[in-house]
């Protein structure tokens, strides 16, 4: 992972695929393998479930573009 740019609310990267496809995993694991109430997820990573969900879905679209998405 590298640093590109970074202002005051924005930060941007650049990953490797082996990396863009670990964070998804590691993203779909806590929105679905984790159990991990809505109050547990704004604790621990700042961020609402539906937040977390959308995110999720930004990470599945890209990969699914670039069909790296698993089966």
């Amino acid at each position: 992972m590298k640093l590109i740019s970074q202002s005051e609310d924005q930060v941007e990267l650049r990953l490797n695929l082996s990396e863009l496809v670990l964070l998804r995993n590691v993203l779909n694991e806590v929105c679905n393998g984790m159990h991990f109430t809505d109050n547990d997820l704004a604790a621990i990573f700042d961020m609402s479930r539906a937040d977390a969900e959308d995110l999720l879905l930004n990470f599945n679209n890209l990969l699914e573009r670039l069909d790296l998405l698993p089966e």
